[in-house]
């Protein structure tokens, strides 16, 4: 049940008791002193959880909104990092790409969907794999940025030497590389 409609309901409950503390004051039968005590009672329990559902809704409205902004800075800082004039990648710590932004598609001369996944070592030569590899698990030890000056190859195009700033996002367990041709 969601809280609006809880919040309806306690409100019914409520006319429901008014009318009900209406009806039995005028009968006869019942000690006068009793029934506005029971319905005094009644009404300051009902109380208690409509008080705390219309706290729940408005915290609730409060979540709301700061999801939205919340959606509207990662928006903003996607946008950002998409469009930024360095190529960006971030990799888990094995290398393989996770995240690319449209300059470092463009440098490596391959769609950014088809970069999800790929190890980044397909774009380096094959004597470099152990200093690559090597410098990947120094960077993951330390919180420091690290530059690295290390040659990539695009997808059918030429080797071309690329200036690495890496840094390890511990908390993430991944890599951001900023490549500049």
């Amino acid at each position: 049940m969601n809280i609006e409609l809880f919040c309806q309901r306690a409100e019914l409950l409520h006319q429901y008791l008014a009318d009900l503390y209406q009806t039995a004051i005028v009968l006869p039968w019942i000690p006068s002193d009793l029934v506005p005590e029971a319905f005094k009672e009644l009404h300051h329990t009902l109380n208690k959880p409509q008080v705390a559902a219309e706290e729940l809704y408005e915290q609730n409205e409060e979540l709301i909104q700061t999801r939205n902004l919340l959606e509207k800075e990662r928006q903003h800082y996607q946008e950002l990092f998409e469009f930024a004039p360095d190529g960006y990648l971030v990799t888990n710590q094995q290398g393989i790409i996770q995240k690319a932004n449209h300059t470092a598609a463009q440098l490596l001369n391959i769609a950014q969907n088809f970069l999800v996944g790929k190890p980044i070592i397909n774009f380096i030569p094959r004597e470099q794999y152990q200093h690559f590899y090597s410098e990947l698990i120094q960077i993951s030890q330390s919180p420091q940025t690290r530059e690295i000056l290390l040659p990539l190859k695009p997808r059918h195009g030429h080797y071309f030497n690329a200036f690495l700033k890496v840094k390890s996002l511990v908390k993430m367990n991944s890599s951001l590389l900023l490549c500049t041709g």
